[in-house]
């Protein structure tokens, strides 16, 4: 299928051959995100919901030279047509990029008292994620030096761990009501000061991993008060030099091998 007028707002590859694809229901729906957590700061934030796609909508290939995200672009489409046939949805349907990212598009559905994001993403441990790691290239041009994509990586993974992430935090934060509180205020000051604006900005997302960060590594405990662990998150967070040295939930045997 050409992606003329389709929302993926890139230029296809143009060593990659002609798309096929066939439309078939998804593998599962499901919330995600600050509502599936409860962290959501009022009623009126964004529902996040994930479209899980059918393992045949792809080949364990696409991975590579944006076949996935051309894929995902073209399903997402499908699925944005359908909605606007629905007479009590019209107009309010529109695809957007996720974060101001041009190779994520998501559809956004503006209802009533709330705005739905609908994602699309691969089933978990369909791709294998070592294919992911920064320094790999995953765009293979003829005739030209191969280069790291780690962007183009960062989006892969990004949606394969989607679900386990939300797994992993919902068994983290179910019974941390004062860290969920925390979360809470410090997205409300994230938005305030617009941090979270721009390309992937400093967002919630990013907070909440930081605040369980600090709790796995016992910087901050659950019965603190949420003042307390935003006072600590701010003091812990202006110190650290995450451009020198990032952070990880990972164990060393979680973390995926270098392809050879």
């Amino acid at each position: 299928e050409e992606l003329s007028g389709k929302p993926l707002k890139i230029k296809p590859i143009d060593d990659t051959k002609k798309i096929q694809v066939s439309y078939k229901p998804p593998k599962n729906v499901l919330l995600y995100g600050s509502h599936a957590l409860e962290t959501n700061i009022d009623v009126k934030s964004t529902v996040d919901v994930l479209i899980v796609l059918p393992d045949d909508f792809l080949l364990r290939s696409d991975y590579s030279n944006q076949i996935y995200q051309q894929k995902r672009a073209l399903y997402l489409s499908h699925v944005a047509r359908k909605l606007r046939e629905k007479v009590t949805l019209g107009g309010n349907v529109k695809i957007v990029n996720f974060k101001n990212d041009p190779l994520k598009p998501v559809i956004q559905l503006e209802a009533e008292e709330f705005t739905i994001t609908i994602s699309a993403a691969p089933s978990e441990n369909f791709f294998k994620l070592n294919r992911f790691i920064p320094q790999t290239n995953n765009i293979k041009l003829k005739d030209e030096e191969q280069s790291a994509t780690p962007h183009n990586n960062f989006s892969l993974i990004f949606d394969c761990t989607i679900e386990k992430n939300q797994q992993f935090l919902e068994a983290e934060l179910k019974n941390h009501e004062n860290v969920k509180s925390a979360i809470k205020l410090l997205k409300i000051w994230l938005h305030q000061r617009e941090f979270d604006a721009g390309f992937y900005g400093l967002n919630g997302f990013l907070v909440t991993y930081y605040l369980l960060h600090m709790l796995k590594s016992k910087k901050i405990y659950p019965t603190m008060s949420c003042y307390q662990i935003i006072r600590l998150f701010w003091n812990q967070f202006g110190h650290s030099q995450l451009e020198i040295k990032g952070i990880s939930l990972c164990t060393e045997k979680d973390l995926p091998n270098q392809p050879a």
